[in-house]
């Protein structure tokens, strides 16, 4: 079996080991792969592994043995997937391995937003703190979690990881119920997202960019 990592360096930059995958057959790895050099790297490839470099419809003419691609990350818009059914090539990702770590971001840059911890963190280290005649001190007005109302547009894994912090601090969590979707099961409370819109002091966006979701 003929395999082609063609940008490596964002999943393992020398930390992980390739060998599991060398056992499955000739493996070449390129550290990055550019859009002029992507049909030459897919001749001959049975499988493909991809991160960020994108696989147009062009690419599967030059890559007439092609099997399978892995997208080694969440998202596969890199990918064009009616081509790819077109030539009966199977595409598969890795579903949820970030959702923790990216529900934790979401939540940091909310933090981040309503504290302003790194602007105040700079001022107290400047002295700014210690020259106030008060002990009591800010730049930013510091927003308080507690009693806010947060809306989730998109309760799937990360989601519904955000909505749970967000309860621990004491928000009340809405789930927005997508236009011409089908009700589905949700921990938290479900309304219309125009209804959502009125009530929401945050809004956190995890759906994917669809027909449906557009704009």
């Amino acid at each position: 079996m003929n395999i082609v990592t063609l940008d490596g360096v964002p999943l393992n930059p020398g930390d992980l080991d390739w060998q599991p995958l060398r056992g499955l057959g000739d493996l070449t790895v390129y550290d990055h792969t550019t859009p002029e050099q992507l049909e030459e790297r897919i001749s001959d490839a049975e499988i493909i592994f991809t991160n960020k470099v994108k696989i147009p419809a062009s690419a599967f003419d030059a890559a007439p043995q092609l099997k399978l691609i892995s997208v080694l990350a969440t998202g596969y818009d890199v990918i064009d997937l009616q081509a790819a059914r077109d030539r009966k090539v199977t595409v598969c990702n890795v579903p949820s391995y970030s959702a923790a770590f990216t529900a934790q971001t979401a939540i940091a840059l909310l933090m981040e937003l309503t504290h302003h911890t790194a602007l105040h963190a700079d001022a107290v280290r400047a002295g700014a703190w210690s020259a106030q005649k008060y002990f009591s001190f800010w730049k930013k007005p510091l927003i308080e979690l507690n009693g806010k109302v947060l809306l989730l547009v998109g309760t799937g894994n990360i989601g519904s990881r955000v909505g749970e912090i967000a309860a621990a601090f004491g928000m009340k969590v809405l789930a927005a119920q997508l236009p011409g979707r089908e009700s589905t099961k949700s921990t938290f409370e479900r309304i219309s997202l125009e209804e959502g819109l009125t009530q929401a002091d945050v809004i956190s966006l995890h759906c994917p960019l669809t027909d449906q979701t557009r704009q």
